[in-house]
């Protein structure tokens, strides 16, 4: 599918080649083997990284190559290059080179030189005509560009300078007033993902997808758990939710999103044992060439440092191996509070991989009574979802248990919605600006959850009672920062009552937007 970027990019070049010779033969020449030796350079160093690292250059690698001491230079030469492995490596890269060079060689012996500059021209003419005629292509061609040796290589050093400057913008003034003590309960907040409210049984759903939470809403039990009804994001990409989730900043603030300080570090400034446990982005991750700059802040060297005492460095195939990450971390806190926060794979396209087999219990014949046409494949997808969704379940009532030996609130909440073939055959988000009632009904409405076990019930019942009586309220998941200060008791300067959903002077009026340009009115 990429064939044909690669070959626009090869013809640009020997247009650039052409056009030196023109004005000089040695400059001809020297540009030649320029462009050459770059391509080769920027192949070889990413063979080498697919071989040994199984990534490719991105701003994560152009961080590692700029902040390397001598002392980690010499440690990773004497680990991979010293090697034989590295010079097997180099070796047959330099068979592969000698070889194109061979063939590109007789080739050119074999085309009469107009011939091929005639070819330039007209398929140079032809790009530019599709490139302009065609809006779509041309973002699939600018979307794909990203994607060769070189030109990720450029891409990912652009955007390595634009991360040193965003990272050193982003606001750390916490305003703390004074540290929790031990006594303060601990925080956990719960990033789903692709969660469809529609598709949980605790919104009203058909196929019993919640066992284990379900029973946490039976009346004799001594913890709670809390159901919101209308709670919805600005945002149906993760990045953006997590830039909103994760700062103090909400989408009708009057300044950038990094004027404002991070979550974490007023957490950590407060006295908390602060943790981030991703089964998507682990600690030093390669963040790909994703096009918005601030798709992965938290991983910036300075703001992961000053953020988290606890990170992990691995991914795994299913979200339940995260608990293990979470006992660990939960060891080193040394008697203090905790702040968690776990980020799930979850509902993840493609859902399929991401349960085990012991939770396939839906089938794609448990979907016939759909009123629109779906194959099987499609009926399957909405099965796979729902076995997903069932595993979600049980792997979120287990963090729940993690935490029974102190006072703990924990808030679970998805990153954005997701269709799933509900009203349409139509599966995943839709990034166009008009946006229909039913795109944002089932991309941008959230289950949201808060679970106080019993020892917070216990150590706190009126705020138990308040967030009780808040279960209808209107919320959009961009203020969560406020309602963890509220429930954590950290005072800080940045807290605002107006949007912590359990305060007195909570504003229910609040104009709730989508996509920033959209206002949204509730959609049952």
């Amino acid at each position: 599918a990429l064939s044909p970027i690669y070959v626009l990019i090869a013809y640009l070049a020997t247009l650039v080649v052409y056009g030196c010779g023109k004005l000089n033969r040695y400059l001809r020449g020297v540009v030649c083997w320029a462009i050459l030796g770059l391509y080769t350079l920027c192949t070889v160093v990413e063979v080498c990284l697919l071989t040994f690292f199984d990534t490719y250059f991105s701003p994560t690698i152009a961080t590692f190559l700029f902040q390397t001491t001598s002392a980690e230079t010499n440690g990773f030469l004497e680990a991979y290059v010293y090697t034989k492995d590295f010079v097997w490596c180099i070796s047959i890269i330099a068979v592969i080179v000698a070889v194109i060079l061979c063939v590109v060689r007789c080739i050119k012996r074999w085309f009469i030189r107009c011939s091929i500059y005639g070819v330039v021209v007209l398929f140079s003419i032809l790009a530019s005509v599709v490139y302009v005629g065609y809006g779509s292509l041309r973002m699939k061609v600018m979307e794909k560009f990203p994607y060769t040796a070189f030109s990720r290589t450029i891409s990912s050093l652009i955007r390595y300078s634009h991360i040193l400057a965003e990272q050193g913008n982003i606001n750390d003034e916490t305003l703390v007033e004074g540290v929790v003590d031990s006594s303060a309960p601990s925080v956990v907040l719960i990033i789903g993902e692709s969660y469809n409210k529609y598709h949980c049984e605790l919104y009203g759903y058909n196929k019993e997808v919640n066992p284990n939470l379900s029973k946490y809403k039976q009346d004799d039990r001594d913890d709670k758990l809390c159901v919101f009804e209308d709670v919805i994001v600005p945002y149906n990409s993760t990045h953006r939710m997590l830039q909103e989730i994760l700062s103090l900043h909400s989408v009708d603030c009057d300044k950038e999103w990094n004027k404002y300080p991070l979550l974490p570090h007023i957490m950590r400034d407060a006295g908390y044992y602060v943790s981030f446990i991703s089964n998507q982005v682990p600690a030093y991750g390669d963040d790909g060439c994703a096009g918005n700059l601030g798709a992965y802040f938290f991983q910036y060297p300075q703001v992961a440092k000053r953020s988290f005492d606890y990170r992990n460095t691995e991914i795994y195939n299913y979200d339940l191996s995260l608990l293990d990450e979470l006992k660990s971390s939960r060891l080193n806190r040394n008697g203090r509070p905790e702040f968690s926060i776990i980020q799930l794979k979850g509902q993840h396209l493609y859902s399929k991989y991401n349960f085990p087999a012991a939770y396939a219990k839906f089938e794609s014949k448990d979907y016939n009574e759909r009123s629109f046409g779906l194959s099987e494949s499609q009926k399957q997808e909405i099965a796979d979802y729902d076995n997903a969704t069932l595993y979600n379940d049980y792997v979120v009532e287990q963090i729940f248990r993690c935490y029974d030996d102190t006072p703990t609130i924990i808030i679970y909440m998805s990153d954005h919605g997701e269709e799933v073939h509900d009203y349409r055959p139509f599966l995943s988000r839709s990034h166009g600006r008009v946006k229909t009632q039913n795109e944002i009904k089932y991309q941008y409405q959230i289950p949201f959850l808060i679970y106080a076990n019993q020892k917070m019930v216990e150590q706190n019942s009126d705020l138990v009672c308040r967030m009780v009586d808040a279960q209808t309220l209107p919320f959009m998941a961009d203020d969560v920062s406020h309602i963890i200060l509220g429930l954590s008791g950290v005072k800080s300067g940045w807290y605002n009552p107006r949007r912590d959903l359990f305060h007195d002077e909570y504003n229910a009026q609040r104009v709730r937007s989508i996509e920033d340009e959209h206002v949204y009115r509730k959609i049952e």
